[in-house]
Formats: structure tokens, sequence, C-alpha cells
């Protein structure tokens, strides 16, 4: 409880995510989703809180335990 941080995630954007047009490479996203983090941190979008971050743990974690990982694997 620091007044001056502020935690945003963008884990739960499920369509920005799993566009694999986002990815420059395996592990990292392209150079234009940074601007787009800025803006969505700018406007308070995408921020964690005591009020909502258990809703958005169970949301994230429900997605990534139910996921279709094996389909990935068409994608090659």
């Amino acid at each position: 409880r620091i007044p001056n941080i502020r935690l945003y995630s963008f884990n739960a954007n499920f369509d920005l995510i799993c566009d694999l047009d986002n990815y420059k490479d395996y592990e990292h996203y392209g150079e234009w989703i940074n601007s787009w983090m800025l803006e969505q941190m700018a406007a308070d979008n995408y921020r964690l809180t005591e009020d909502n971050y258990q809703s958005y743990l169970k949301e994230v974690r429900d997605f990534y335990t139910t996921y279709d990982y094996p389909a990935l694997n068409e994608l090659k």
C-alpha cells in the first residue's frame, strides 16, 4: 500500500495475448504493444486493485488452466 505505486496487468486481455501477430518472436511482443500499454496505463485501464485482483487472478487462472495448448502445435 504505497501511494505512488500502481500495478497493471495485461494478461487477461486474451485477444491481445493470444494474437500471434502481436509477437516479434516466441517470447517478445512487438514494439507497437509498448505504446498501447502506455496509453492504457495513462487512462488507468488494466490496473489491479484490492477490489479487483482476486477476480482478475481467477479469470487468468481459469484461462490458463483450460487453454487448448495442443492446438498451438497445429499452427506450426
